[in-house]
């Protein structure tokens, strides 16, 4: 490069670093544009975990396999919840006892439930972890 392409450059820089940096018109959370945009109602936690686990009971209660229960959409999504799942499963375990030691697992990482001999043991053990940590 010439010493004269060499100023060239430099000057072009400077003049790109010397312009004001252009900002863009986008609405704010506040703005007009947002107030014409419908919002879908947001359900309460409860109420979305109700809804799923009514789906979810209502098309696995025919099946026999495990693993297609747990891999039900209704049951996925109520994992998908994390953490604000966990009260309102441990209430619908000891309200009516159902396959939840998956979703509960999945979501704590912990499993208390490990190595019980029965399905009512595995209840009671779940049902004792919860309240030792005041989820219920």
């Amino acid at each position: 490069m010439s010493m004269t392409a060499a100023r060239n450059q430099v000057a072009s820089d400077d003049e790109a670093q010397a312009q004001p940096k252009r900002r863009y018109n986008t609405p704010s959370a506040t703005g007009i544009a947002q107030a014409n945009v419908a919002q879908p109602e947001l359900k309460a936690n409860d109420e979305v975990f109700a809804e799923l686990a009514a789906r979810w009971s209502a098309e696995t209660q025919h099946l026999s396999s495990m693993h297609e229960i747990v891999i039900h959409p209704a049951y996925a999504q109520i994992i998908g919840m994390g953490g604000a799942a966990i009260s309102l499963i441990l209430r619908e375990l000891r309200d009516r006892p159902d396959a939840w030691f998956y979703a509960l697992t999945a979501i704590t990482r912990d499993d208390p439930a490990e190595g019980m001999s029965s399905f009512d043991a595995a209840v009671e053990a779940w049902l004792k972890w919860g309240e030792d940590r005041r989820y219920i």
